[in-house]
């Protein structure tokens, strides 16, 4: 589970109500989260989480864009995360 100190935003895509996908960075890993909001409760769908190159993220700054930039593209395809309406998180 991803702490969160607030709500995220909940998005209605495609006639499915109050969607969210959200993108974790913290020190080198990253996790994508799919979420949807049912009545009272939230419920997770998908879990992503991969490393990212070592040097190209520390404590959620990008510090080599570059490395960081070509890894996140190649995650998000390799897992057909969608591109749009994403809500980040950087701890």
């Amino acid at each position: 589970m991803i702490p969160t100190r607030q709500s995220a935003q909940m998005y209605t895509i495609k006639g499915v109500k109050k969607v969210a996908t959200i993108l974790y960075l913290s020190n080198r890993l990253v996790q994508v989260i799919d979420a949807r909001e049912k009545g009272k409760a939230v419920t997770v769908h998908n879990i992503w989480q991969e490393e990212a190159p070592e040097g190209s993220i520390i404590n959620g700054i990008i510090t080599d864009e570059e490395a960081f930039l070509s890894w996140i593209k190649g995650f998000f395809t390799r897992n057909k995360l969608p591109k749009k309406e994403i809500v980040l998180v950087v701890n």
